[in-house]
Parts: C-alpha cells; sequence; structure tokens
C-alpha cells in the first residue's frame, strides 16, 4: 500500500478506530492513531510530519479559555497541541505550560510551530527567552540538542540570511532543507531563506558556476515557496545580467525556465503573471528574445533555407530589436513534417496557432506597422498598419487563423511580390513610419 492509500484508509478509521497495526498493537482513539500514523509514515520513508490536532481536543482547549478556568491536559494531549501554531505559541498556551513539567516532545512541537509562523518583523521576545531557556535545559537530548547548538538557524532575527547562505552553497532543494534546519516545508522561516536566496544568487550569476547555474534555473527559482516579489526580483535581476546577453547557451536555458514555469510562463498568452512595474523590463527583454526566436523558428523548421530564395530571413532578422510581438501559425501539412521539433518546442514552453490553409503564417508587430508573411513561395509580403490590423486580428494570439483573414488587400498598405528591389520598398515604407534597422 503506498503512502497516499494509507492515509486515506486510516483518515476513515480515524475517529473511533480500534484497528492493529502491522505490530499488533491495538489502536483505542484518535491521539493513539496520531502517534502510529507517524510512525507508519516513518517505516515507509516519509519525512517527519507535524502531528494533526484533533478538532475536539482543540475545542476544548479553546472552551477552557473561554471560561476562564485551567483545565488539565495530559503531556500527550499538550504534545499534540504544540504541533498546533494558533495554538501553541499563543501567550495563553506559554503560560499554562510555564513552570509545569513538560516533556521534550511538547518542545519539539513548540519549537516547529515557532519556526512554521516564525516573524522576523515581530520577534516575540518573552517567547524567545523561554525557547531558549527550554532548549538550553534540554540540551543534551539528541533531539533538541540541534536546536541548542544552532540558535542562528531560528532564534536570531537574521536566521533566514544563515540558512540562505548554506542553502546557495548546498544548492539545497526545499526537502533538504527541512531535514537539515528541522523546518516544516512550508515554514515561513524556509520561505524567507529561500526567498532571499532566490534574490541574492542571481546578482551574481556571471560568477556562478555550471553547477549552481543549473541549480538556479531547475530548482531555486522552480521552487513553489518563494514569495512573489522575490521571484520577481530573481527574474529581473537574471534577464538583465550580463550572462544573459553574452551567452547563447544560458539564455535559452533562462527562457526555457520561465516559459514553463507555473507563476510566470509566456507573457505573450500569461500577461497576467507578467504584469506590473516590477517585471516591466524583463518583460520586454523576453518579449525580444522570443521575438527573434521566432524568426528563426519560422525560416529554419517551417520555411527551411530552400524554401528561403528571397533572403526573406535575412530580411527580417536586420528588424530583430524593433519587433515589439510575433505569432507563428503553422499550418497541418508543416506540423505533420515537423512533429518531433515542433514537441521539443513545446515541452520548453513554446507556443504557436494553427491555420487552416497549407501555408503557414509569421505575424510581426513592429510598433506602427504589422507585417504577415507566409511559407511558400508565391504569397506576398502584407503590410499593415497597426490600427488597421487590430481591427482585423484584435489579439494575434488566437489559437486558430485563416487566409481570408490575414490576407485583406483593401485594409493594407502594401501587398508586396517579391521581385527585385522588393527589399528596398519595404524598408522604404517601414522608414515612413520611424522603423529602421538594427544595423
Amino acid at each position: 500500500m503506498n503512502l497516499s492509500s494509507l492515509a486515506e484508509k486510516l483518515a476513515e478509521l480515524r475517529r473511533g478506530a480500534r484497528f492493529s497495526s502491522n505490530d499488533h498493537e491495538l489502536i483505542t482513539g484518535p491521539l493513539q492513531l496520531e502517534r502510529v500514523v507517524s510512525r507508519l509514515k516513518a517505516k515507509l520513508g516519509s519525512a517527519p510530519v507535524a502531528i494533526v490536532c484533533p478538532k475536539e481536543l482543540k475545542d476544548r482547549w479553546l472552551q477552557m479559555l473561554n471560561e476562564g478556568r485551567v483545565g488539565e491536559f495530559t503531556q500527550r494531549e499538550l504534545r499534540t497541541l504544540s504541533w498546533h501554531a494558533d495554538v501553541a505559541i499563543s501567550p495563553r498556551f506559554i503560560e499554562y505550560i510555564d513552570g509545569r513539567s513538560i516533556t521534550k516532545g511538547v518542545i519539539r512541537g513548540i519549537l516547529a510551530s515557532y519556526v512554521a509562523v516564525w516573524d522576523r518583523a515581530n520577534p516575540d521576545i518573552e517567547l524567545n527567552k523561554k525557547l531558549k531557556s527550554w532548549v538550553s535545559q534540554e540540551g543534551s537530548s539528541a533531539k533538541l540538542a540541534w536546536w541548542n547548538e544552532h540558535p542562528e538557524y531560528w532564534l536570531k532575527p537574521d536566521a533566514p540570511q544563515a540558512i540562505s547562505q548554506k542553502i546557495r552553497t548546498g544548492l539545497m532543494t526545499v526537502d533538504v532543507a527541512t531535514k537539515e534546519f528541522r523546518a516544516p516545508t512550508a515554514s515561513m522561516l524556509l520561505v524567507a531563506a529561500f526567498s532571499r536566496a532566490a534574490e541574492d544568487m542571481p546578482q551574481a550569476a556571471d560568477l556562478l558556476t555550471a553547477a549552481e547555474l543549473d541549480y538556479l534555473l531547475k530548482k531555486l527559482i522552480q521552487e513553489k515557496l518563494l514569495e512573489l516579489p522575490s521571484l520577481h526580483k530573481a527574474v529581473c535581476n537574471l534577464v538583465k545580467s550580463r550572462l544573459a546577453n553574452d551567452s547563447n547557451a544560458f539564455r535559452t536555458d533562462l527562457v526555457n525556465a520561465l516559459l514553463t514555469h507555473p507563476k510566470l510562463g509566456d507573457p505573450r498568452i500569461q500577461g497576467a503573471n507578467w504584469a506590473g512595474q516590477s517585471l516591466a523590463e524583463a518583460r520586454v527583454r523576453l518579449l525580444s528574445w522570443l521575438s527573434a526566436e521566432d524568426i528563426r523558428t519560422f525560416f529554419e523548421i517551417i520555411l527551411t533555407r530552400e524554401s528561403d530564395p528571397h533572403g526573406r530571413k535575412r530580411f527580417w532578422l536586420r528588424y530583430e530589436k524593433r519587433i515589439l510581438l510575433s505569432r507563428v501559425f503553422i499550418s497541418t501539412s508543416d506540423r505533420k513534417k515537423r512533429r518531433e521539433q515542433l514537441e521539443e518546442l513545446s515541452k520548453r514552453g513554446r507556443n504557436y496557432g494553427s491555420i487552416y490553409q497549407p501555408t503557414s503564417a509569421f505575424v510581426l508587430d513592429l510598433g506602427r506597422i504589422v507585417a504577415v508573411e507566409f511559407s511558400q513561395v508565391g504569397n506576398a509580403l502584407y503590410l499593415y498598419t497597426k490600427a488597421n490590423f487590430t481591427k482585423i486580428m484584435p489579439d494575434i494570439f488566437v489559437s486558430r487563423t485563416d487566409l481570408d483573414t490575414l490576407k485583406r488587400e483593401e485594409m493594407s498598405i502594401a501587398r508586396v511580390i517579391r521581385r527585385e528591389g522588393w527589399t528596398l520598398k519595404v524598408m522604404s515604407i517601414l522608414e515612413e513610419y520611424g522603423i529602421k534597422t538594427d544595423t
């Protein structure tokens, strides 16, 4: 039975349960069941998890508070409550157990709760003192020794910075850090530490080793628990880095990481993920890279060199930095011919539209002018003003289009046939609208 199935089965039996474990121990009641769940998960190789607090136990604690009386709880019940953060680090719970004889399990539960909701902005000085005192008194215990020896990783205000440094040097994933720093996976302490690492590491991208860059792109910025502002800061620093500008290989890896990121994606498709001033510059640069990539996709994969006798690829690459947006529409026949290449591009987050007719099409938004190219020789180049093309196609990132939509001669400013001197004619039209070549 796998861990998921086990959890489902135990959930059914949780209340009023009576069954035998593999150790032939009779299980009665939810508290004892929680202990067996933890032990079984440990046997299956799962990382330690927090003890679930039964609702009836928490309700009894809240009832005691509301009635203003002093109730009695067993050590097992206190340990269970100690893993419930909104109870464990509350002043009333600390007051309740202060001066009482408590087990190491209760202390460990409070520690886990403490780092789970850790807040450097509003440290509870009195709570910190109590925790330090309890840990010091029980420091000889194997399970508490680490906490006693490493206060810099949980007790001090700059704990996230200290953990962040270890994360970066050890290229740690969250799973590894959870065990290394005795913190629950989604604890605010680890959130702060990984977010800090994601902010700091890209600032030295030019100096990182290949292994560090691989970790940064494939592991660190992909961590789900990163705070969004930290992720955005990391993305901006990476996109603007000298390495991204100078290294085609790194830039390709970076674009792959961004396009497949669940909180980012292609800014032309998932525009909401890239909204806001914090990502504005990174978005512009990424769009420029994607436009240049679309030129190569259209003319190298779809058109191929043999099908480009007029040098259209060479011509449009001269306007690479002037392209604001671009969209490739691929015909059914071209999809079949280039299936493997296109599937590989799709895995790396690339997205292309479809066109019903046999010829593929390429839309280039140059600002005031929109150009439409076609893959098959014999199709003219169409040039539109941005205003007119927006009337024809309000959103160029539609999933499908057709030739009737893209070939609207009555709304175009020019329909250019590939004859001698066509490049000069197109350059002249573009210059009229303030669009000049990059070189």
